[in-house]
């Protein structure tokens, strides 16, 4: 089960959403998280065809049903792993408020606007494809669908900014000359694209988000708020700055959770609902193609 905020940092919350409307729904957005997160298994097995590379054409009807299996098989490596690390993430930022661990919790939200901005690219680029899947004789277009979301997910498996295809053949030398010769297929996509491309209301809104988690948790002016517990002035128009490992006062927590909470819920309801619609298109995957030994 994950970590609940403690009663006092709850009570604190409801008063902070109540005084702040625009930060309402935080609390609720992490309780539901970690309703779901906590059912949980605490292990699973996946297995499939890792070496199979995507095709540059649409398959032959023999190859389409491998491509599946492997749809399937990426499709669940992609719920059922980002579900375990935005349940080390929620922790992080469940555990950061109790214990007034600023940088963790600042850290920690930014890794969920990551992970969901990633989850969502995925789904941006599978979600118009998956009914040709589903199709009994679709002809070309099936088979161009199958193609298209078998390549955009063994992206997701492997795609990356270092050149770990040397390191993984044994070529250190490579890998450590040349870490960033990464083949087109493998290169990763820059995480500020992905997060632009986030659902918002108005455009710039995560972006803005994004860069404010990233200049307070990187050493930068503001991340110093993260260390001050209290600030006062005092006569000769100086201030005088209370810093503390674990800032507890309620300003301080006033200020992280307000830092927080709209990328929070946001990215939390995000990755709820298209983790959920990229599960279902593995399990009707698996009513339409049998019996499937890869997950258990």
């Amino acid at each position: 089960m994950t970590t609940q905020l403690a009663p006092h940092v709850r009570a604190l919350v409801e008063r902070l959403e109540r005084e702040l409307p625009n930060d309402a729904g935080f609390l609720s957005a992490l309780e539901s998280a970690r309703e779901r997160l906590g059912r949980l298994p605490e292990t699973r097995e996946i297995e499939l065809d890792a070496t199979r590379e995507p095709l540059e054409r649409p398959p032959a009807p023999a190859e389409a049903r491998e491509l599946l299996d492997g749809i399937r098989g990426w499709l669940y490596l992609l719920c059922d792993g980002q579900r375990y690390l935005l349940r080390h993430l929620l922790d992080s930022v469940v555990s950061g408020l109790n214990e007034g661990d600023h940088l963790t919790t600042v850290f920690s939200a930014r890794g969920i606007l990551e992970r969901a901005a990633r989850v969502h690219d995925v789904w941006r680029e599978v979600e118009p494809r998956a009914a040709a899947l589903f199709v009994e004789r679709g002809g070309e277009g099936r088979l161009q669908s199958i193609a298209h979301c078998h390549r955009v997910l063994f992206r997701y498996a492997a795609a990356a900014r270092f050149n770990w295809e040397a390191a993984a053949g044994g070529d250190l030398d490579a890998f450590f000359e040349q870490p960033q010769e990464v083949r087109e297929l493998l290169k990763a996509t820059n995480i500020q694209t992905m997060i632009g491309k986030i659902p918002q209301e108005r455009k710039g809104d995560v972006d803005f988000y994004y860069g404010l988690l990233s200049d307070v948790g990187h050493p930068n002016g503001p991340s110093n708020e993260l260390a001050i517990d209290a600030i006062r002035d005092v006569p000769g128009g100086r201030r005088r700055f209370s810093l503390a490992f674990r800032p507890m006062s309620e300003d301080s927590f006033a200020r992280i959770v307000h830092l927080v909470a709209i990328p929070v819920r946001s990215s939390l309801v995000l990755l709820e609902g298209e983790l959920d619609e990229l599960e279902g298109f593995a399990k009707k995957l698996g009513d339409r193609t049998g019996p499937w030994p890869g997950r258990g």
